[in-house]
């Protein structure tokens, strides 16, 4: 004992505690201090495991949410992945994603440049499409009579002419005029930008009326016109002159009886221009092609029937060229098309 002092512990490890005791010699007395020291050791190994425990299930639960959180970003950019890679193959597919956040903002958009893209590939190929043809046609109408004033105007070199050689080079070439011209007026019509303003277009209407009357005179053809007065739009001079003029030759030209109906009225604010006559043969009539260069009805092609095919899709062209909706339909024998400016 030193400085009469000493200490000492007793474990009582079955009681899970142990004994601090201090004792004291002071002069004739001896004493003694004693503490009571919990045995903790079980106590930290419990908590260390339940510690361990937790952190383990900790790790296991972040690893899980990161996979999700993962997948979730990962997965809408392998499907964009592929839909891009799908779009440089000509394959303009769609695809869904909901995440409601910039990922679904960039599927949003690349669905529409898809859409897009898709639309203008098929107008292209509808285009190649209408070309082709186009070149088909014109060489097709070409052909004939470049043929036969070739071989009229030999017979008239070796001088077997009976008199009538040279009208039928001459008619020949007013066939290709026609045809040359027509052509002109549609690629002047779809590639020029012509200005708008304001035209009257009811006196407009009404001259070119009177100018086909002695052709419905000499065909014994009755025209009705119902015309509403002082109608003023905003167009192009020349596409309404190429809309009227064409329109009006057609009906003329193709009523299959004695009576053609032309009008000019408002409808819910809309200026309408419509010609309607009879049609023969309806049947042969394909509406969603009626618009395209060189299509005729007649499979003959007798162009003094059927002429070039082309003033229908001046009109269109001219329609389209002002933002003017325009439509064909057949009913009981009547064709109408109308113009809603």
């Amino acid at each position: 004992m030193a400085n009469g002092r000493q200490l000492r512990i007793y474990n009582q490890s079955k009681l899970h505690y142990s004994i601090l005791v201090e004792y004291l010699n002071l002069e004739e007395t001896f004493a003694g201090v004693a503490i009571i020291i919990p045995n903790i050791s079980e106590i930290v190994s419990l908590i260390n495991g339940i510690t361990l425990c937790i952190f383990l299930a900790a790790v296991i639960i972040m690893m899980i949410l990161i996979y999700f959180l993962v997948k979730k970003i990962t997965t809408p950019l392998s499907e964009i992945s592929a839909l891009t890679k799908d779009i440089s193959n000509q394959n303009f597919s769609q695809i869904e994603i909901r995440t409601n956040d910039e990922l679904e903002d960039l599927a949003c958009s690349i669905n529409d440049m898809s859409c897009k893209l898709k639309e203008s590939q098929e107008a292209l190929i509808e285009k190649n499409r209408q070309m082709e043809a186009l070149l088909g046609n014109v060489s097709h109408d070409l052909k004939t009579p470049v043929a036969l004033i070739k071989a009229y105007t030999c017979g008239i070199k070796d001088g077997i002419d009976d008199g009538t050689f040279l009208d039928t080079v001459i008619r020949q070439n007013e066939k290709m005029e026609r045809l040359i011209e027509g052509l002109l007026d549609l690629s002047r019509i779809r590639q020029k930008d012509y200005p708008k303003e304001s035209v009257e277009i009811s006196s407009m209407l009404t001259g070119m009326i009177e100018e086909y009357q002695l052709e419905l005179e000499n065909k014994q053809l009755t025209l009705q016109a119902d015309i509403l007065p002082d109608v003023v739009i905003t167009a192009s001079l020349e596409g309404i002159t190429a809309i009227f003029s064409n329109l009006i030759s057609n009906a003329v030209k193709y009523t299959s009886n004695s009576h053609i109906n032309i009008r000019l009225y408002e409808e819910y604010g809309r200026i309408i221009f419509q010609t309607s006559n009879g049609v023969a043969h309806n049947h042969n009539i394909l509406l969603e092609r009626i618009w395209d260069p060189f299509y005729v009805a007649e499979k003959s092609r007798n162009k003094e029937l059927s002429g070039t095919g082309l003033g229908l899709s001046i009109v269109s062209a001219a329609a389209q060229k002002q933002g003017f909706a325009y439509n064909c339909q057949i009913d009981d024998g009547v064709i109408t098309f109308t113009i809603r400016f």
